[in-house]
């Protein structure tokens, strides 16, 4: 008797270390890119049993010939039973510090990927060299791994552009209306020269097209003018490229755009109307210090913590532009006189304030899943006047639901001058905002 229980001392002794490991494991897991404003990437990442990212560098860049060589890594894409062969046109390492290995790679896609196929991304043994840390393993280090997260959230967040929207909002006095829809097309190429090199191997957003109409205006009030009084049209058309993190551009992800457009201006009743040409540049940079500033103010997330949980944050679209102006027509002589050459520079931020609300038992107020504060400030210096026109719209908008069909209700305050009749207008209002 007395050896039976030594035999199963000994037997629970030796599964020790095997039950202290299972609590150390450590798997691959292929993303579709969670990176705003990023390109078309997928990243090979490090997780932790509770699908948490795990702070863990495991991928050995000099012993990888996968980093050097991206064609030795597949990614497939099946749709309505076809199975057919994405291309891969770089694979990227973000070492750590000083160190020759990282905890993620990056697969950068020659195009778009395709929101209802599924992903799969495979490797030949030996591609990627992974030595996971001490007393720890890997569960699945040859893969092959399907890959996971949202690519319509990402379509949106990797080729965002000004959000197609509807509002309709009331004042104290008057009641506005604003309407803005952008439609967006880009072209991407794949510089492939032959050579293992991936400074040299990149993808790039060579060009991008875009039709805005921007519509500002009030109804109801006898004080039309003093508020939003703006009809716009815009074609443009840009040179995109694409920076990447290892670039020292402020330590920045993101697009850059050099171009040119043209704008119609007139007010409602189109007695004003003014032609704008000019060069525009667009920015959506994504790094650490916008990050940081986007969660200060985010005080409330019901799935932070949880299993599979993951942080977005759209980073500010920024515009700077110079624009010769002509006058087509002039109804009003008395209003403000303007020159033909402006600067204009644009800021606009939807910054997170609460996600995944749960309040249960207050009408209305249960419908709340997000709240978003919306920044958006512009400003018009005409040089021949010497003058500035500043234009500030900040909004809270409360969503209630995950559907972008329902309409938002959003609260706001507008204040300044704005093209091409420059009347000043300050106002809080209160409504509601529709996507489209």
């Amino acid at each position: 008797m007395k050896a039976f229980k030594l035999i199963q001392f000994a037997v629970l002794c030796s599964l020790l270390p095997a039950i202290s490991l299972a609590h150390e494991i450590l798997h691959l897991q292929a993303e579709i890119s969670y990176r705003p404003s990023h390109p078309d990437v997928i990243a090979i990442q490090v997780l932790d049993e509770d699908k948490q990212w795990a702070d863990e560098s495991v991928f050995v860049a000099s012993s990888s010939p996968g980093i050097q060589n991206y064609k030795l890594i597949q990614v497939t894409a099946t749709k309505n039973g076809k199975t057919s062969a994405v291309e891969v046109s770089e694979a990227i390492i973000l070492k750590e510090s000083a160190l020759d290995r990282a905890s993620d790679i990056y697969l950068v896609l020659a195009k778009p990927p395709d929101k209802d196929s599924k992903y799969e991304v495979s490797w030949k043994l030996g591609t990627f060299k992974i030595v996971p840390p001490k007393g720890k393993i890997i569960t699945n280090p040859d893969g092959p791994l399907e890959v996971e997260g949202d690519i319509a959230k990402h379509l949106q967040f990797a080729h965002q552009f000004p959000k197609n929207e509807l509002s309709i909002k009331q004042g104290s006095d008057f009641g506005a209306w604003t309407f803005h829809y952008y439609y967006s097309n880009s072209g991407i190429r794949v510089n492939d020269n032959g050579e293992p090199d991936p400074d040299k191997n990149i993808t790039i957003q060579e060009y991008n097209l875009h039709l805005g109409i921007t519509s500002d205006g009030t109804f109801q009030s006898a004080q039309k003018g003093n508020y939003f009084d703006k009809f716009e049209a815009e074609i443009g058309g840009y040179l995109a490229n694409t920076i990447y993190r290892r670039q020292p551009v402020l330590g920045n992800w993101g697009v850059v755009e050099l171009g040119l457009s043209g704008k119609l201006q007139a007010d409602q009743n189109f007695d004003k109307i003014d032609q704008t040409i000019g060069v525009n540049s667009w920015l959506y940079l994504h790094n650490e210090l916008f990050d940081s500033i986007a969660f200060s103010p985010w005080f409330y997330d019901g799935k932070r913590g949880t299993k599979g949980y993951r942080q977005f944050c759209l980073p500010p679209i920024i515009k700077f532009g110079y624009d010769y102006v002509t006058n087509l027509k002039e109804g009003d002589p008395t209003s403000t006189e303007t020159g033909h050459h402006r600067l204009d520079a644009s800021f606009y931020w939807s910054l997170p304030v609460a996600r995944n609300i749960e309040i249960k038992g207050i009408p209305l107020v249960d419908q709340i899943t997000q709240v978003d504060f919306i920044a958006d400030l512009a400003s018009i210096y005409d040089i021949d006047e010497s003058k500035l026109y500043p234009e500030v719209n900040l909004s809270l908008d409360f969503v209630l639901s995950k559907s972008e069909k329902v309409p938002t209700i959003s609260l706001s305050w507008a204040n300044g001058k704005t093209a091409p009749t420059f009347e000043h207008f300050d106002a809080f209002l209160a409504g509601f905002k529709m996507k489209l």
